[in-house]
């Protein structure tokens, strides 16, 4: 053995600078234990302060399922065979809409004090039986009459629900009590322009009968609500106004633990409603090709996020059902317009026609040939019609675009195969949700703001120079084929006088009574469509109120805490015994 080999292998295992000896680690830590304790408790303690702290968070989700576009007729009867399933994306599109969210975060014309703690929803909600039910069914409702509007300007929240107290229950034991405070919130007019105003009121109900109300100060180490501290006592009557601190409120408290708790009540404006609804609401294809459409809502209060859910879903379907029935009556008043005029012209060329044949009858039958021309041209001007009431639909399409009811114009890109993209609703969607927010955070001259509606302008344009392109290519077809007629129609105009006159008449008795049957059965499918428009989707499973909160979970982050507290805790531990000139074992 050399002696390189011999140094080599003499002390072998037993020293390397470079190797990690956990034992010495593990000592450094117990001689710092305190520093490493300290250090978990605080960052343990911190978690535990900004859990406590945060806004509850609960999530709800109704489930709806979209319908097959049937061939119901319509406008474009002709082109059903041609269209395709609903696309999940465009229907998620109209969900999110600010349309939908306008509706859904309205105030209701009254003031209800006479609704449960959660008002639910049953599966395979029918509007159209439900307002049958409520306007009866002989006379002419309008479902945008009984669209849910939840009254989302006005805030309303549980200090109970607050984390801490879900922190103070798990250590200490006891139950979420049932109860739920509605309230409408109005700041009366000489108070609007007063900037000391209070941003919310606190309610405390003391007594069954007394309602104690105070300036909201803060939501975390609250103090108590009483007379001493400057709260105003009022006898408390379900429904009934108290103008207090330049608010004028009206309460409805439900349930049976209400006595002894208190609620935070504030107005926002209506802009900042639907943007925090847009911001909180999602939708998503449960599966790909599914047709299955999530709706989750999320708010601080989980009787409110299922009503939320609820409501959009409804609202959705009653949207869809009135834009069906007033596509379908336009359509038929459409549709008997043009039929009156061709049922007038038919029993004028009928006559002629009898007229013709009683006046000449050596010319009453035509040769095959001739027959051809007039069965071409026959054709021709059905296909014509057809062509007409396309144009007409895209015509249709404009007027919605021009009016920004997209829902109306996603409705009848159903029935017209690539008349809108579906990125279009996406887009737009997505637009107006970042429009709302910065609506309700910044004045309307905000340069993001500018952007933003420049975007949704030319984006606007660009659709509607599609429609304009389409509707381009069916005047190109109209045209084509009105040339197409003049040139059979100079072949019948060369034959004999009398067969020429007798072509010319049968041709339009032939025509008038084609485009007649069409017509009447494109009406007849207009008004079946219009008495029985079935809804986009049906609504097979509604939100519930959730059970436990989404955000934050207590247990989660209080975990991630302590595990992140250790380890900052061994970090500080091992650098400050590094930093320490000192010597602790033989073999340092």
């Amino acid at each position: 053995m050399t002696q390189e080999q011999q140094n080599a292998g003499y002390g072998a295992g037993t020293f390397d600078e470079d190797s990690i000896n956990f034992g010495e680690l593990f000592q450094a830590l117990i001689r710092n234990v305190r520093l490493l304790a300290f250090v978990a408790s605080l960052v343990t303690g911190v978690t535990g302060l900004w859990v406590a702290t945060r806004t509850p968070v609960y999530q709800a989700e109704a489930t709806l399922l979209l319908e097959k576009d049937e061939a119901t007729g319509g406008v474009l009867s002709e082109l059903a065979s041609l269209t395709s399933d609903p696309a999940a994306e465009a229907e998620i599109a109209l969900l999110r809409s600010r349309s939908l969210a306008t509706v859904t975060a309205s105030s209701p014309e009254g003031f209800s004090t006479d609704l449960p703690i959660f008002h639910s929803t049953n599966h395979d909600f029918d509007p159209v039986e439900s307002a049958k039910k409520e306007w009866g069914s002989s006379i002419d409702w309008d479902l945008t009459q009984m669209m849910d509007a939840v009254g989302l300007n006005t805030v309303v929240e549980r200090f109970d629900l607050r984390p801490s107290k879900g922190i103070e229950r798990r250590l200490f034991g006891g139950e979420v009590a049932k109860h739920r405070l509605r309230a409408k919130m109005i700041p009366v007019a000489a108070k609007k322009t007063i900037h000391d105003a209070p941003k919310g009121l606190d309610v405390f109900f003391p007594a069954e009968n007394t309602v104690l109300i105070a300036p909201h100060k803060r939501f975390f180490f609250t103090s108590d609500l009483s007379l001493e501290n400057g709260a105003l006592q009022f006898a408390y009557n379900p429904g009934e106004e108290i103008v207090a601190f330049g608010y004028s409120v009206q309460l409805y408290v439900v349930g049976d633990d209400y006595v002894g708790e208190r609620y935070r009540v504030s107005a926002i404006n209506d802009d900042q409603a639907i943007a925090d609804l847009m911001r909180n609401t999602s939708a998503f294809e449960s599966g790909r090709k599914t047709n299955v459409v999530t709706v989750r809502v999320e708010h601080h209060s989980p009787y409110l996020a299922a009503e939320i859910a609820n409501a959009l879903a409804k609202n959705y379907i009653r949207r869809s059902i009135q834009i069906g029935q007033q596509k379908a009556r336009r359509t038929s008043s459409f549709i008997e317009r043009q039929l009156d005029n061709q049922q007038h012209l038919l029993a004028t060329v009928e006559n002629d026609l009898a007229n013709l044949q009683s006046k000449h009858p050596e010319a009453i039958s035509l040769p095959d040939s001739t027959k051809a021309v007039i069965d071409q041209l026959t054709a021709l001007e059905l296909e014509r019609t057809r062509q007409e009431l396309s144009f007409t639909a895209l015509e249709q399409a404009q007027a919605h675009l021009d009016a920004s009811d997209h829902q109306a114009l996603a409705r009848l890109g159903r029935e017209a195969p690539n008349l809108i993209a579906v990125s279009y609703f996406q887009e737009l969607a997505d637009l107006d949700a970042e429009i709302t927010r910065l609506r309700a955070e910044y004045t309307v001259n905000n340069p993001a703001l500018l952007v933003l509606e420049k975007g949704r302008g030319d984006l606007r344009d660009r659709v509607r120079q599609n429609l304009i392109s389409q509707a381009q290519g069916h005047a190109d077809q109209i045209e084509s084929i009105n040339t197409k007629v003049e040139q059979l129609e100079v072949r019948l105009g060369n034959l004999p006088q009398s067969q020429a006159q007798l072509a010319e008449t049968v041709r339009k008795v032939q025509t008038g009574s084609e485009i007649v049957a069409f017509l009447l059965k494109s009406k007849q499918e207009a008004d079946i469509t219009a008495a029985a428009t079935s809804a986009a989707a049906v609504l097979i499973d509604p939100a519930v109120p959730p059970t436990g909160r989404a955000f934050p979970q207590t247990t989660v982050f209080i975990a991630c805490g302590v595990l992140l507290g250790l380890l900052l805790g061994c970090a500080c531990a091992l650098l400050f015994n590094a930093f320490q000139a000192a010597l602790h074992t033989e073999a340092e």
